[in-house]
């Protein structure tokens, strides 16, 4: 069960990431006033406006990033046809090769060194913003 602290002030949750956070302060306090106990029809308002334009911005990304990746395999199919890993035109140069690398397979140290695996692994917390319809 999750509490919401809808009061800042009064919230007594030590380990409430909200509290005292300057983001829930009231606005007469210095703080941006988004703790609900405290907004406005004016923030409400605000805040609407202000989730509506970030999905927006959102999806407008979405249709650049397919844009952008469109042109990025236009370029690549001219490399494969002229069987180059570089292109280079009027200001820009494009190369596309491969790259080795190593990566520490975690999965599989786990499976084998369990107690290893326990006593270098710790817990961490992070917080995540999620806007959705």
């Amino acid at each position: 069960m999750t509490t919401k602290c809808y009061d800042c002030r009064s919230c007594t949750r030590p380990d409430c990431i909200h509290r005292d956070a300057f983001r829930r302060l009231p606005r007469e306090e210095g703080g941006l006033g988004l703790c609900p106990g405290h907004m406005t029809e004016d923030t409400a308002a605000e805040l609407n406006s202000t989730a509506r334009d970030l999905m927006s911005v959102r999806q407008m990304i979405e249709e650049l990033q397919a844009e952008a990746e469109a042109l990025t395999d236009k370029l690549k199919a001219a490399m494969v046809e002229q069987g180059t890993e570089v292109l280079q035109g009027d200001g820009w140069r494009a190369t596309w090769k491969n790259v080795n690398g190593s990566r520490f397979d975690s999965k599989a140290f786990k499976a084998d060194h369990a107690d290893l695996y326990g006593q270098y692994s710790r817990q961490t917390t992070t917080t995540r913003f999620v806007l959705s319809v």
